[in-house]
């Protein structure tokens, strides 16, 4: 996939210095949808994306969703599977989404094999038993490098956040 196969794009700011250009969609295709989320439904945010100070420091590179096992997981836009299968004990997916743009899912059945196309909403597998991430699906997303928060792909979409005052 190259960066002119994309037609609009989507602006994320992280910070008044950084900006990275996240494609929305492909050529030829007839609305500038935005990226959709991987599952479906209310999306509660278990355990938030948490950046670590320097980049081989601890954080949490991703987000945490709550979701059932066995609920679907699919594509939030279109690209092509570069991974899928075991890693370090745990079942995940992921998917390349242009030049330096990879969105990754565990721990996740795989229903599609690396090296297939997916469109937006191509589902990906089901969520699996974990014992890291129990009804959970984490979602990260990598660009150039750098991990991103994945909720700042969707727009005007409501989120639950947990309520961390009772713990």
């Amino acid at each position: 996939m190259t960066l002119n196969m994309f037609a609009s794009l989507s602006v994320l700011c992280l910070t008044a210095a950084t900006v990275i250009v996240i494609p929305a969609a492909p050529v030829g295709s007839s609305t500038t949808t935005a990226w959709s989320a991987p599952i479906s439904g209310k999306l509660t945010v278990v355990r938030p994306f948490i950046p670590p100070p320097k980049p081989w420091q601890s954080g949490h590179r991703g987000v945490d969703l709550r979701a059932r096992v066995d609920t679907v997981v699919r594509a939030p836009a279109p690209g092509l599977v570069v991974y899928a299968g075991p890693l370090a004990g745990r079942s995940v997916i992921s998917v390349e989404h242009g030049p330096g743009i990879r969105t990754t899912y565990e721990p996740v059945s795989a229903t599609v094999t690396v090296g297939q196309r997916v469109r937006t909403g191509t589902p990906l597998g089901r969520v699996a038993q974990s014992k890291v991430h129990r009804n959970r699906l984490h979602w990260g997303l990598k660009v150039r490098g750098q991990y991103v928060n994945p909720l700042r792909l969707l727009r005007h979409r409501s989120l639950l956040k947990p309520n961390t005052s009772a713990q």
